[in-house]
């Protein structure tokens, strides 16, 4: 097998995840473009059509056919889902791109590319009032949908609040490999151009799916299967698994502080030698999640 560090494996792209959508307009010459469009919720792209029904099937929403760039846009009903986060495959840069082409990309400090060929030298826009280039932010994950096949969605902004808080996350996750669970939801800001001018932007926000004694547990290794075949399995022997902890994230919102303080009695009265609930077996988390219905006033 190819080493890692010649040839990193990867599983196909299915699709990407964005906070918009395009459309086929035509331009005063005649010639055809894809006109952007903000979204209030999460939009999901795809040329697959069982993905893209799979999807409205889990998150709702709407199929559109009217993208020039993908087959199927599937604007959702929410604005925020559970990922698994494939960490090797995180990739960041700042790129110019013009004519459907990227011209340069760098760090901000030392050219990585220009006009398709290598450079090593200082970037070349590090002077400037203003940059050419913009943020683009590439991170592979993963959904649990309803799909007889495993493939990666690429989450990707050229945002630059959408890389600063990838970008943060990432980091505090330096010391993980293989997948993490995390959400990956949009916030809506206002922000001041160089005029002055107030403008409306939605970034999107990726938190670890992690307790804070996980998170801080250090170096952790979540292992990932090695093949398609692999991953097909272990999904089908976690669907329990992944369901309760998805019902774990719906339920912990409506925790208030007086009920948390009765829920850590509980959890110290189980013997739960973790303080992280992804840590619990299956069937912990399946006596926990009675507890908590139990608890919960709505129950």
């Amino acid at each position: 097998m190819i080493a890692d560090t010649v040839l990193p494996g990867r599983l196909p792209r299915i699709g990407t995840i964005s906070t918009g959508y395009g459309k086929a307009a035509t331009s005063q010459k005649g010639s055809e473009y894809s006109q952007p469009n903000r979204a209030k919720t999460l939009v999901l792209h795809t040329n697959d059509a069982d993905a893209a029904a799979a999807a409205v099937a889990e998150f709702g929403g709407a199929v559109l056919e009217d993208s020039p760039t993908w087959a199927y846009d599937v604007v959702t009903a929410v604005r925020e889902f559970r990922v698994w986060v494939m960490m090797s495959g995180f990739r960041q840069h700042l790129e110019l791109w013009r004519a459907g082409s990227c011209e340069r990309r760098c760090d901000g400090v030392t050219m990585s590319m220009v006009a398709g060929n290598r450079e090593t030298g200082p970037c070349l826009c590090a002077d400037q009032p203003e940059r050419a280039c913009s943020p683009t932010t590439v991170l592979p994950v993963l959904l649990d949908l309803d799909l007889d096949r495993v493939a990666t969605w690429e989450v990707r902004s050229t945002g630059w609040g959408t890389a600063a808080n990838v970008k943060g996350t990432m980091q505090s996750l330096s010391g993980a490999s293989g997948m993490v669970p995390c959400i990956l939801g949009m916030k809506d800001r206002d922000t001041r151009d160089r005029s002055g001018q107030v403008r409306a932007v939605t970034d999107m926000t990726l938190i670890p799916a992690l307790s804070l004694a996980a998170l801080t547990a250090g170096p952790r290794q979540i292992e990932a299967p090695a093949t398609d075949a692999e991953l097909v399995a272990g999904a089908d022997r976690d669907d329990e698994r992944v369901g309760l902890l998805a019902e774990w994230a719906q339920l912990r919102p409506m925790i208030d502080d007086g009920l948390r303080d009765v829920l850590a009695d509980d959890w110290r009265k189980a013997g739960f030698d973790t303080g992280a609930i992804e840590e619990l077996t299956t069937g912990q988390l399946r006596g926990w999640l009675d507890t908590v219905r139990a608890r919960l006033p709505s129950a």
